[in-house]
């Protein structure tokens, strides 16, 4: 079926059929919500059907079947694409298709009938091209009239004078948004020069004379219809490009679901008037709507964040636009406004393009800095060599410069194995005993993200913000500082990224902008950035899956949307919520993360090799709780060298730097450098159980 809109007689008079055929288009396309079609209608003689072969040869548009007033078919082409193309056919000027729409009796119960202009004395072609003017050309972004004669080119002229309905936003009246196209293609015309004057002197081309196109192609009659009509088509192409644009600018770039809804609406409303009425779509859409009692708080929370940087005509074309998304049918968009406007400002805040209170940032600094003396010895500096031990836990601490963003790394060691490598990231270093920032100032940076607290200048280095900015989750820095730290470990032991709680995304096709704001370079860069893997926690999990496919992941999942970063009130309920360790990951880290090997006394040179002797000690104070543990995880273990030396059975030990066990007779180590060697030898011992090797 391919037939749309028909005029049937009967007893009364000329009605209107819509035969649905719109709403079937709508309902086959993959994602109507999503996607936002172009309109194009071809009217005139049969020079339009030829075009439509050769512009769309994957639709049947011959096929028999009734025409009725007017066809309508979906481009197979771009039925997929985020903008298809939906294109209608007829002849306004000829009655012999008319009622045909009767011949669907099997589907007739289904259309719906509307009277057609009955309290006029029109004649029924007069009827016919109205009812085309008031139904089709206000949704029609390309209108293409193929003439072959003078005479066709006045009807053509009249059928554009006719008054056509007009859609609005509320007062707003939209301008006239169809493109028209007149197709040359008859010999028997006039000379070129005469017909371009008179179209130019016509009404409809001092109305609206920017968005008339004359394309002549008399003289193409000859070639093939591909070739021959290559022109109209790049030339619709450019025309719906520009009607695209102007939508956009307009706010009324319609999704297929919109258009369809909005179009049913407003055709009981043209056909029964008399005149050609206005179509408000605000109207429309907010018919019997509702107003969330949350809207007004998001409102003003919203307003109050961005009137300091945003033009506040702009703010109101936003919040019109959204609001006229909000009140059309439900689940045609994802617009939440609870959430929407939380998220812009969260986002404004967390890249610093405004103040408030005239400071850098929301809250007091002094109080945070308190916080952190209390929760860590205050007179700790983060480079104080005395207070870390050879096998003390090493840390890194990442901040990130506030000139470029460049992540910057502090730790409590030095690393023997780094070179002079360029990295995406600084380590920084003292280069005198003036240059050794308290603990607490480092953790400070560590926090400090823009909107919410101030940076923190560091004694010899200078101002940093929270590390997040550039690195959320920093894998990469993580794997680069243990090569550096033990250069000669072919891989890391266990590598673990911790979350603190994530909501499952919607899956699904996204959305396309509603609006120009929406649409425009910097929200588009704000979106972007924000869900990229540097600022996204979770996105740069996954990207690390790329290159470290062993990579554990421990965070939680969460029932609701992920509070703001200054939500306090969420503290209580997070702080209720159960985080369980997987025994797999437990297992790991105590075959991995609490033993290490320690010479008792220097290496003997014999023969080629080197030998040495010494004791496997625990790096945590856990008594005999952590050896038993161990022997109940992995029952007969022992310890050996990546080279398969054993080193003895795991012995139940009695705290931190006592021996787990003792080597029974020398080891041997291959003759290489001997400093490489014993500095390798750290990051080789293991926990065999069963005869494998566990890490």
């Amino acid at each position: 079926m391919a037939a749309w809109l028909d005029l049937v007689s009967d007893t009364t008079g000329w009605s209107l059929v819509d035969t649905r055929r719109l709403e079937e288009i709508v309902q086959g396309m993959s994602h109507p919500k999503t996607q936002y079609p172009s309109v194009v209608y071809f009217a005139g003689n049969g020079n339009r059907v030829k075009a439509l072969r050769a512009l769309f040869p994957r639709n049947n548009i011959t096929r028999r079947g009734p025409s009725g007033l007017v066809r309508l078919h979906l481009s197979t082409s771009t039925a997929n694409c985020e903008n298809p193309v939906i294109f209608a056919e007829s002849n306004p000027f000829s009655q012999s298709s008319l009622g045909e729409s009767n011949w669907l009796r099997w589907s007739s119960d289904k259309h719906r009938r509307y009277p057609a202009l009955r309290n006029t004395s029109q004649s029924l072609a007069e009827i016919q091209q109205q009812v085309i003017t008031r139904t089709i050309f206000p949704w029609t972004h390309v209108l293409c009239i193929f003439v072959d004669n003078d005479s066709e080119m006045r009807e053509a002229q009249q059928l554009l004078d006719i008054p056509r309905g007009r859609l609005t936003v509320g007062a707003q009246p939209i301008p006239d948004l169809m493109r028209v196209v007149i197709i040359f293609t008859g010999n028997s015309m006039s000379q070129d020069g005469e017909i371009k004057k008179d179209i130019l002197n016509m009404p409809f081309g001092r109305d609206h004379r920017s968005n008339v196109t004359i394309l002549d192609l008399r003289d193409r009659y000859e070639l093939s219809p591909t070739a021959a009509f290559e022109p109209l088509r790049r030339l619709i192409l450019d025309e719906m490009q520009i009607s695209r644009a102007k939508r956009l600018q307009q706010g009324v770039f319609f999704s297929a679901c919109h258009l369809y809804v909005l179009w049913s609406r407003a055709l009981k409303s043209q056909m029964e008037s008399a005149y050609a009425v206005e179509l408000d779509c605000l109207q429309e859409a907010r018919e019997n709507q509702q107003v969330n009692p949350i809207m007004t708080e998001c409102l003003r929370e919203f307003l109050t964040q961005s009137a300091n940087f945003v033009p506040i005509g702009d703010i109101h074309a936003f919040i019109a636009s959204a609001l006229l998304m909000d009140a059309y049918p439900p689940e045609m968009h994802v617009f939440q406004p609870e959430f929407v406007f939380n998220d812009i400002s969260q986002v404004l805040s967390s890249l610093g393009w405004f103040t408030l209170d005239n400071t850098d940032g929301q809250y007091s600094s002094h109080n945070l800095e308190s916080t952190l003396k209390d929760a860590m010895d205050p007179k700790r500096r983060v480079f104080d060599v005395a207070t870390t031990t050879t096998s003390g836990c090493r840390v890194a601490i990442i901040t990130s410069r506030i000139s470029d963003g460049k992540a910057c790394v502090l730790a409590n060691y030095r690393g023997k194995g780094r070179d002079n490598t360029k990295t995406a990231y600084e380590f920084l270093a003292a280069r005198n005993e003036l240059h050794n920032p308290f603990l607490w100032e480092v953790a400070r940076c560590s926090v400090a993200a823009p909107g919410f607290f101030q940076t923190k200048s560091l004694p010899g280095f200078g101002p940093f913000q929270d590390g997040g900015v550039r690195a959320n989750n920093p894998l990469g820095i993580a794997v680069k500082e243990s090569v550096t730290i033990w250069p000669s470990a072919q891989k890391h032991d266990l590598l673990v990224s911790v979350g603190t709680g994530y909501y499952p995304s919607i899956s699904g096709p996204h959305t396309s902008p509603h609006n120009i704001l929406h649409g425009s370079a910097i929200p588009r860069l704000i979106r972007a950035i924000m869900s990229s893997p540097s600022m996204d926690g979770e996105q740069g999990f996954y990207e690390a899956l790329n290159y470290i496919p062993d990579l554990i992941r421990l965070d939680k999942k969460l029932p609701s949307p992920l509070p703001r970063l200054d939500d306090v009130d969420s503290l209580t309920e997070l702080g209720e919520m159960s985080y369980d360790i997987p025994d797999e990951l437990v297992r790991k880290i105590l075959a991995t993360a609490f033993f290490f090997f320690e010479m008792d006394h220097l290496p003997t040179k014999m023969h080629d090799s080197f030998y040495c002797q010494g004791s496997i000690l625990c790096t945590r104070p856990y008594d005999s709780t952590l050896g038993e543990r161990v022997h109940r995880e992995f029952p007969g273990a022992q310890f050996q060298t990546a080279h398969g030396h054993h080193l003895g059975q795991v012995d139940e030990g009695s705290g931190c730097r006592v021996a787990f066990s003792k080597t029974s007779k020398p080891i041997p180590i291959l003759a290489e450098p001997i400093i490489q060697s014993l500095y390798g030898l750290l990051g080789e011992t293991a926990i065999v159980f069963g005869g494998q090797k566990d890490a």
